[in-house]
């Protein structure tokens, strides 16, 4: 990991798997789990969970990274993991899995988002989800679903240094912090109490939200977010007449803040590595890609 810029000490902590286990005991442990198992098949909450159980068993050393892993995300927010097997997608689900339950995210039904910048999918990695090349605003992700996604893993397969596309990571609470220092505390206590209608992209007005939810939930080190700039789209443009306008305001002042650059603390992932971070307790995003660079990544989500 190359620490491109933190604030106020905000950065990920880091764990070298090869320091605290025998990786070729760990790869010689699941080596038969892709005969067992596959991605389609792992989609079955019952059968992936007999399958994290299985591999709990045969790699204990590797269950119990898993549980510090969790530590420290709790106490970080987010963890680089170096040195995890990375060829085989089945592993890397039932690996995310000792974390909690892998699901697909509410746009697709396949349990790995395989990320790279659109003008660079080939047929060869079809199954890439299209990305643009331009900054990605911090937010969240399964900003729709009643229940978003705790976790997010992201597998790092191709991705230089120098062609840009960094990793933003923003913790709420600094968020609510700034935004406490812009507009105050009631900005906060509308953010945190006013339930707003999150949208899909190209939803019809006429139908009901996906989500009614607040940005904001508890409170200090605790906070909860939740926030797709789109999806709240109709609410930034005063066409929800239930949504009053100091409501609006301070969800423009939250906007604002998240994304003011000076607050974002930014990593960059090299080849292998793989990054863990709450998605609940903190906004994530992207610097931008250099033209013609190739960014290759794997997400899971993790309830």
């Amino acid at each position: 990991m190359h620490t491109v810029k933190h604030v106020n000490g905000h950065l990920p902590a880091q764990l070298d798997l090869a320091e605290r286990l025998d990786i070729n005991e760990v790869k010689s442990a699941i080596a038969g789990f892709d005969d067992s198992y596959s991605t389609t098949t792992l989609r079955d909450i019952a059968v992936q969970s007999g399958a994290t159980t299985e591999l709990a068993a045969v790699a204990p050393s590797l269950a119990a990274v898993a549980g510090e892993i969790t530590k420290l995300v709790a106490s970080a927010g987010s963890c680089v993991v170096r040195n995890l097997p990375l060829d085989s997608d089945v592993f890397l689900i039932l690996f995310a899995s000792l974390l909690g339950p892998v699901t697909a995210p509410s746009h697709q039904d396949e349990l790995i988002e395989y990320i790279t910048p659109a003008d660079v999918k080939t047929t060869e990695n079809a199954r890439y989800f299209p990305n643009q090349r331009t900054a990605l605003g911090p937010h969240t992700d399964s900003a729709l679903m009643a229940r978003p996604h705790q976790y997010l893993m992201f597998a790092t397969y191709e991705n230089r240094l120098e062609d840009g596309g960094h990793t933003v990571l923003l913790p709420a609470a600094a968020v609510v912090e700034a935004i406490k220092r812009q507009a105050g505390e009631d900005a906060v206590r509308l953010l945190s109490t006013a339930a707003l209608p999150f949208r899909s992209r190209d939803a019809d007005p006429a139908e009901p939200p996906r989500t009614v939810r607040t940005i904001f939930e508890g409170t200090g080190a605790d906070t909860r977010v939740r926030y797709q700039n789109f999806s709240l789209r109709r609410v930034f443009d005063g066409a929800e007449p239930a949504i009053d306008s100091e409501t609006v305001d301070a969800l423009r002042v939250f906007d604002a803040v998240v994304s003011d650059e000076e607050l974002w603390n930014v990593v960059g992932l090299e080849n292998g590595e793989v990054l863990i971070f709450d998605n609940c307790r903190s906004l994530h995003g992207r610097t931008a890609i250099e033209p013609a660079a190739r960014r290759f990544l794997k997400a899971f989500h993790i309830n």
